[in-house]
């Protein structure tokens, strides 16, 4: 999925007000995609932490928070 299509159905997805978070939406390594789709939702989003790197992450402003561990294994 690309910018445009995220920034569509986070459109989309935004209409149910149980939604409060994306978690990874785009490839957390485009920065310029993941900050315009930031800008289009009212969703917060969390990323993966490490990619991009945090420094990145923060000073982009790209995220509203990280996964730090855990799966949906165990």
């Amino acid at each position: 999925m690309d910018s445009g299509e995220a920034s569509g159905t986070g459109t989309e997805i935004d209409k149910f007000p149980n939604v409060a978070m994306y978690e990874s939406p785009l490839p957390q390594g485009d920065v310029a995609a993941n900050l315009q789709l930031r800008r289009h939702t009212r969703c917060a989003i969390a990323m993966h932490y490490g990619s991009p790197p945090p420094m990145t992450a923060l000073k982009e402003d790209v995220c509203d928070g990280f996964v730090i561990g855990g799966s949906t294994t165990g």
